[in-house]
């Protein structure tokens, strides 16, 4: 897989957490790799424009809320494509507002699950957390992202199809009013991983 390159001021950032807006702290699921297992800060995965090209080639599909997709409701988890068969889910926006996430922080945890490339992404009938990103010293949540089978039994798919559902929720979710790259953008919504319909990808400001 290629991944864009990082512009080289974000490479020499010597305060690797520290982004426009305050300190950020990003965790990943204790299964899945540390960011500097992966050479990443937490300040690239604040690199709007660097994430925004991560997602240039996945924004068609996802044009508008409540996106059903059509999936390949794979058992074996496999995500190479996504498969004409009947929708399994309709994508939506946290409609309530009481529980969003900030937008920024949600682009973070898909850059890095878009990152980890064929990287098993694996849940159950319960949520499970993937990644959170806390801002401060207070340690307040900026926004989680979990996935959760709607089937009975578990779903996976490689963690890469897992993001593209995530972006979309920041993209297409967030409050009416929202200026781009506004520290006080707030998104939350659901929506089926790529290459399995089973598996739903949840971002949100808690979790559940």
């Amino acid at each position: 897989m290629r991944v864009a390159p990082l512009p080289l001021v974000i490479l020499a950032m010597d305060l690797p957490n520290r982004v426009m807006g305050g300190t950020y702290e990003f965790v990943p699921d204790s299964g899945l790799p540390s960011l500097a297992s992966l050479g990443l800060t937490v300040a690239n995965l604040f690199n709007a424009t660097w994430v925004d090209e991560l997602f240039k080639d996945t924004r068609n599909p996802f044009a508008a809320p409540s996106n059903t997709l059509m999936i390949n409701n794979n058992p074996q988890g496999h995500s190479q494509d996504r498969g004409p068969v009947s929708p399994s889910w309709t994508d939506i926006c946290d409609e309530q507002g009481r529980d969003l996430g900030a937008v920024s922080a949600i682009k973070a945890c898909a850059a890095y699950l878009y990152v980890l490339d064929e990287q098993w992404c694996e849940a159950g009938n319960w949520p499970v957390e993937f990644a959170r990103v806390t801002k401060g010293d207070s340690a307040d949540t900026a926004a989680v992202v979990q996935g959760i089978s709607i089937r009975p039994g578990r779903a996976r798919s490689f963690c890469r199809d897992c993001a593209p559902p995530v972006y979309w929720i920041a993209e297409s979710c967030a409050r009416g009013g929202c200026e781009k790259g506004d520290e006080r953008c707030l998104a939350g919504g659901s929506a089926a991983a790529w290459g399995n319909g089973d598996l739903i990808m949840l971002a949100s400001g808690t979790g559940s």
